[in-house]
């Protein structure tokens, strides 16, 4: 062996304690940022899948749309039989009798008031 080769192998030696530290060090800190680089991957992954997912503005109708398609694939269709026009006659006979009520109570009113002066 030469006289560098001797050399090296005592120092190897004298300072393994050293020398270990550090590897140990390297080691640590390697595996750390490998971790913390594979953990930014998939967060911004995932991330992104979620703000994709997140709903933005929907209008009225595309809700309805989307509100009466699931209604019909879970079947309730059938248990409720109500629809959109059903809906709106009951709301257009419950105007017409509330006005028809607002009339009745006038004419109740005005006939008091008639007799209450007579």
């Amino acid at each position: 062996m030469s006289q560098s080769k001797v050399d090296q192998k005592k120092y190897e030696k004298k300072h393994r304690k050293e020398i270990l530290r550090k590897q140990k060090i390297k080691k640590i800190v390697s595996v750390t940022v490998a971790v913390v680089v594979i953990a930014a991957i998939v967060g911004s992954i995932v991330g992104v899948k979620i703000y994709k997912a997140i709903p933005k503005y929907v209008d009225a109708k595309s809700l309805n749309e989307y509100v009466d398609r699931a209604w019909q694939d879970n079947g309730y269709d059938s248990l409720f039989t109500a629809t959109d026009t059903d809906a709106a006659e009951e709301d257009s006979s419950e105007d017409t009798e509330s006005t028809d009520s607002e009339t009745t109570s006038e004419d109740a009113s005005s006939e008091t008031e008639s007799t209450t002066a007579q």
